[in-house]
């Protein structure tokens, strides 16, 4: 294919709601059960067709003024998408599920982003697809859900710790300057690594992946700390969407 529970306590009293009440919350959560279940087929029916390479069975799924954003950036048509339709090729099949599916609805526009988890098999090889964040806008016209536009991007990934020795942190330690108002604190907690703007009260757990090279569990990117010839660390370098910033090590 080539993406507050509240709780409300009323004076500790239980309140039973009235038949009116009870039918409204059962229709809010048929209603959202149903278009989901509208969504997921649309987004399921619109791969299928493209896996088969068949404009005539795609095309009814998608909105004439359809725009897709690529993960590379681009802006295709529904014209351009469909020129680029090929049977596919014997011994080829594609599997895939939906994952992380959140839907939004306001009027006749509703919106479903998911995760998609594929695997292509050619022949009697498996090939495990990066997996892609898509987020689809739907219209309703003429009481059918099309797809009007489509956001693409990969999701990065997943980061793995390993283990090393944590005495390798007290080379990290110290502060780091990126300008005048903005010096970041890498400070040791026992056996741990944290990172914090100076100033603000939220620190994160730096996690090893190498004996350089960090993580967030609360962010994509990566702290790499770098050294000069002689071993001593000069600067750390944050790292997200194919782009370095170095910040100076100061103290």
């Amino acid at each position: 294919m080539k993406l507050a529970l509240v709780v409300a306590l009323l004076l500790a009293v239980p309140v039973r709601p009235c038949a009116a009440q009870a039918t409204a919350v059962i229709g809010r959560s048929n209603a959202d059960t149903i278009l989901e279940r509208e969504l997921r087929k649309v987004a399921r029916e619109r791969i299928l067709a493209f896996d088969k390479g068949d404009t005539a069975l795609w095309s009814p799924y998608v909105d004439d003024a359809y725009i897709i954003a690529t993960p590379s950036g681009g802006i295709r048509t529904k014209k351009q998408v469909m020129q680029g339709f090929r049977p596919p090729l014997a011994g080829y099949r594609d599997v895939f599920q939906f994952e992380d599916v959140h839907i939004r609805r306001a009027g006749d526009v509703a919106m479903m982003s998911y995760i998609i988890d594929e695997h292509e098999f050619w022949d009697d090889e498996r090939y495990d697809i990066p997996k892609l964040r898509k987020t689809d806008t739907y219209i309703l016209r003429g009481g059918r859900w099309l797809i009007l536009a489509s956001q693409e991007t990969f999701v990065p990934p997943e980061h793995k710790a390993v283990r090393i020795n944590p005495k390798t942190y007290d080379a990290y330690v110290g502060r780091y300057q990126l300008m005048r108002s903005l010096v970041y604190s890498v400070t040791r907690d026992g056996d741990k690594l944290f990172m914090q703007e100076v100033g603000q009260p939220d620190r994160r757990e730096l996690l090893p992946e190498s004996p350089t090279v960090f993580f967030s569990r609360d962010e994509s990117g990566e702290i790499i700390f770098a050294k000069d010839a002689k071993g001593k660390v000069t600067h750390l370098i944050i790292r997200d969407n194919g782009y370095d910033i170095n910040v100076r090590k100061i103290k």
